[in-house]
């Protein structure tokens, strides 16, 4: 795939299909992953990658690759088992101990082919799944995806999520029509293999398709056979053994039925990023909607542009202060609340993080 200029990946954004451009710089120029985060807990730490072929058999992982920065780029490279080269269609991401929130992922298999993912799909698929903005741009600086939480210590609710990339790249520069994308998205969601997302402690295994199937996508009526891979530890040792038994059959869930919730998906008990203020001036990074989400988590947040201040504790919002409004606001020079003509806050913030304009990571 020399030379190339994009390739388009599905995703969703308010309950509709849209096809994102991933241009080279989204990409690595090795056999990589490339994991994008948003915001990162004191310095996040990246997932454990593992990967599979399209038969489920696995083909190597990389165990506690390090740190990530907010906003930066990380790459992840896996050395095949045995060198084989094969395809690696299907990934786990599965979370360290410190909590990281993803925006999306992007991977160059062995032969070149390229493949992305981003985050939207977390939050059309699983209301219950924490999330927070971003401030990294796809599709030509034209769309800034939500990030992901996850986390291995229990401050996030999801432990890690699974991928199987080629169903998330398209062929068509242009969505499928209107009355073929709900059973489209119920597809991508709910049938398994596509994406999933893992409450485990330290998720070591995939749902796969099985090959040879015959599979009837985007439908509820023929649901297609799916199997379980073998699970790999940290230090890459065989956990579990592949299935013995008939595969199992997984229908989708219709969106009138309220999904079962795992019994750990729970809101982290405090906000760990109390200390923490985020600015912003995107008119993508609306500060009412992390007031109304109640699953948004991450540090305290200002759109500068719209005036608004969001405090995360408490999910309540106040106007920035100004000229006859200098009370029950947000003061932007001493950066705190202010009440009775005093700051709310005892300590000042211990982080700001300034996405305006000016700062904006465009790719």
């Amino acid at each position: 795939m020399a030379g190339l200029v994009a390739i388009n990946v599905i995703g969703v954004v308010g309950g509709l299909l849209g096809i994102f451009q991933f241009g080279k710089d989204n990409f690595a120029d090795k056999v990589g992953l490339d994991v994008k985060g948003g915001l990162s807990n004191g310095g996040g730490d990246l997932p454990d990658v593992r990967l599979w072929n399209e038969a489920g058999e696995f083909l190597g992982m990389h165990a506690d690759p390090g740190k990530l920065k907010s906003g930066i780029t990380s790459d992840i490279t896996i050395k095949h088992k045995d060198g084989n080269g094969q395809q690696p269609t299907y990934a786990l991401f599965s979370a360290n101990n410190g909590a990281v929130c993803i925006a999306y992922v992007s991977i160059t298999f062995p032969d070149d082919n390229k493949y992305a993912w981003v985050a939207d799909w977390a939050q059309e698929c699983k209301s219950s799944a924490t999330w927070y903005y971003s401030n990294l741009y796809v599709d030509g600086g034209k769309h800034q995806p939500p990030c992901l939480w996850i986390d291995g210590n229990g401050d996030q609710p999801q432990t890690g999520f699974q991928l199987h990339w080629p169903e998330f790249k398209s062929d068509s520069n242009g969505p499928p029509p209107k009355n073929e994308q709900k059973a489209k998205i119920d597809y991508l969601c709910n049938s398994g293999p596509p994406f999933k997302l893992h409450y485990s402690r330290d998720p070591s295994s995939v749902n796969y398709w099985l090959p040879k199937s015959k599979r009837q996508a985007h439908t509820r009526d023929f649901p297609s056979p799916i199997s379980t891979t073998q699970a790999y530890s940290k230090n890459g040792t065989l956990v579990a053994r592949p299935q013995t038994s008939a595969p199992k059959y997984i229908f989708t869930v219709p969106s009138n039925t309220a999904a079962i919730k795992p019994i750990n998906a729970t809101l982290p008990a405090h906000n760990p990023h109390f200390n923490r203020l985020v600015m912003s001036d995107s008119q993508n990074h609306a500060a009412r909607r992390l007031f109304e989400s109640k699953t948004s988590v991450g540090p305290d947040f200002i759109n500068v542009a719209e005036g608004i201040f969001c405090c995360m504790t408490s999910k309540k919002t106040y106007p920035i202060c100004g000229p006859g409004n200098e009370d029950s606001c947000f003061n932007l020079e001493i950066k705190s609340l202010v009440f009775g003509g005093k700051a709310a806050r005892d300590t000042p913030y211990t982080g700001t993080v300034d996405w305006t304009s000016s700062t904006s990571f465009k790719a």
